[in-house]
């Protein structure tokens, strides 16, 4: 299946602050490949715990069917083994609400049913993401907690 992707990235997870809430974690994360992006991400620790020092892979994505379904009718009427969701742990369906763009950096916040992402990076890898976009953001852990 080839689904075409906003944004494809490895992260390490910095920290995991759950002093907010009792079931959210606000990961903060660094990326493996691009050394100016950074990640801040709302995740439910009921459904899906990660840990400091966990490496997680986080892609980004407006569909997740290579049809291009994206309502909740037309993707359950989609065989699950031929989604993008099917090679993910924890998928999230939420909105871009903001993007802040300072000199060549830009900043892209989306809202996942009330869990918040800040995904900030230079403008040129992130330039796919846009206002108002519906997407999915997918996430699998990838490594064994580092250091």
């Amino acid at each position: 299946m080839d689904i075409p992707l906003l944004f494809e990235d490895s992260f390490k997870v910095n920290k995991a602050d759950n002093s907010r809430f009792e079931r959210v974690s606000r990961l903060t994360c660094s990326s493996q490949a691009y050394a100016e992006t950074s990640l801040l991400l709302d995740v439910n620790t009921d459904i899906y715990p990660v840990s400091e020092g966990q490496t997680i892979q986080v892609a980004i994505s407006d569909k997740v069917t290579s049809k291009g379904a994206k309502d909740q009718q037309a993707l359950e009427s989609e065989n699950p083994g031929e989604t993008l969701m099917s090679q993910y742990d924890y998928v999230m369906f939420g909105k871009i609400f903001k993007l802040d763009e300072k000199e060549n950096k830009m900043s892209v916040f989306a809202s996942f049913g009330g869990l918040l992402m800040c995904l900030t990076g230079e403008i040129r890898d992130l330039d796919r993401l846009t206002l108002d976009a519906r997407v999915y953001i997918l996430i699998k852990k990838t490594g064994e907690i580092l250091s």
